[in-house]
């Protein structure tokens, strides 16, 4: 999916490939990170399994992606009463990797023009700092001219082991 938005007056496109965080995704997902700008890793918060796989993608992410790319990490189902895992751990793991965490619900909408916003910031400001190098330095996915630009990835909530979204932001 392709989303445009407006980081500091300039207009971001931003190219989003939900990798599901299945494993049958595992091998395409690790192409996505050479060619990622900036990844959203995405944990369901009524799902303790899904938050102990954070660790896991974090390593795919050392592992495979440059060593400048923007992670966020991001509590989903923020809405639901019956949480497994608390604001206060999720902010704790993303202060233990020194990003930002942002908690957000698919259903409602809740935090997820921030998180983007956040995310594309970053990603921009890296750009901008690094002359444009930043987004030289990736491989990106070719566009409708065959053109490479870079990608924002995004590991779905379905961390979870495969279960499907009741509905989306995106």
């Amino acid at each position: 999916k392709v989303k445009m938005i407006a980081v500091n007056g300039k207009r971001v496109k931003l190219q989003i490939w939900d990798t599901a965080g299945q494993e049958r995704f595992r091998t395409i997902t690790q192409a996505y990170y050479r060619g990622a700008m900036g990844i959203l890793l995405v944990f369901d918060v009524g799902n303790r399994k899904s938050f102990k796989n954070v660790a896991h993608w974090m390593r795919q992410i050392d592992q495979n992606a440059t060593e400048d790319v923007v992670k966020i990490i991001l509590g989903n189902k923020a809405d639901i009463e019956a949480r497994q895992v608390s604001t206060e751990e999720g902010e704790n793991l993303a202060s233990e990797y020194g990003v930002a965490y942002f908690e957000t619900s698919a259903k409602t909408g809740q935090g997820v023009a921030d998180a983007f916003g956040a995310i594309a910031g970053e990603v921009v400001g890296n750009v901008e700092r690094s002359g444009g190098r930043a987004a030289a330095k990736t491989n990106g996915a070719a566009n409708g001219s065959g053109q490479r630009q870079p990608n924002v990835v995004l590991p779905s909530n379905r961390l979870n082991g495969g279960k499907q979204k009741e509905s989306g932001c995106c």
